[in-house]
């Protein structure tokens, strides 16, 4: 038994009509007819009833309809998440961020959940070089992080930072005594 026959099945019970039946499946009607008499044989039972009036579901092919045309919509619903998983639409995204990314992150995740509603977002607050050996292992797929990164990472700018230097009013620590992030040379009092 093949899906091919369950759909013959369940298209000829709903038309009761070989002709209709075969338009629908795109199918000749030698076709359709041989695709329902392999179904009987398999099962060993009689689903239609065939005389000069039509086509009639025998009381077995009653029987046996709703559970075809179940698995039948199962079979497509499995088709179809196949086929968002194979292009991206639905799955799961999990994803790193250090400590100063909510600043950036909301209007982000939010574009994103409303572009792919299907993928379900996992959050995981850690520091930069464990995001970057999660990418690598595969246990995340991406991250907000510190730059810089190596091949075969690569980067995609969402925001910057705004790092304000605090200190005590009495001291004034001057430009050209300052280290990489802004911070005095000197030590304070």
């Amino acid at each position: 038994m093949d899906i091919r026959q369950l759909r013959a099945f369940v298209t000829l019970a709903e038309c009761l009509s070989y002709r209709e039946a075969a338009e629908r499946l795109w199918l000749t009607q030698p076709t359709l007819t041989k695709q329902i008499k392999m179904l009987e044989a398999e099962i060993n039972l009689v689903l239609f009833l065939r005389d000069n009036h039509g086509t009639q579901l025998s009381r077995r092919g009653q029987q046996l309809y709703q559970d075809a045309k179940k698995l039948i919509g199962q079979f497509n619903a499995f088709k179809t998440l196949c086929q968002q998983l194979t292009n991206g639409k639905r799955g799961v995204l999990s994803l790193g961020f250090i400590s100063s990314a909510p600043l950036v992150m909301p209007a982000i995740i939010t574009a994103f959940q409303n572009a792919f509603p299907d993928i379900h977002l996992g959050l995981q607050d850690i520091s930069s070089p464990v995001q970057q050996e999660r990418i690598l292992s595969g246990q995340l797929q991406a991250g907000f992080m510190r730059i810089p990164v190596s091949p075969p990472l690569a980067f995609r700018k969402t925001g910057s930072d705004c790092l304000t230097l605090i200190f005590h009013k009495s001291c004034r620590p001057s430009r050209n005594r300052c280290i990489s992030f802004g911070v005095a040379a000197r030590s304070l009092p």
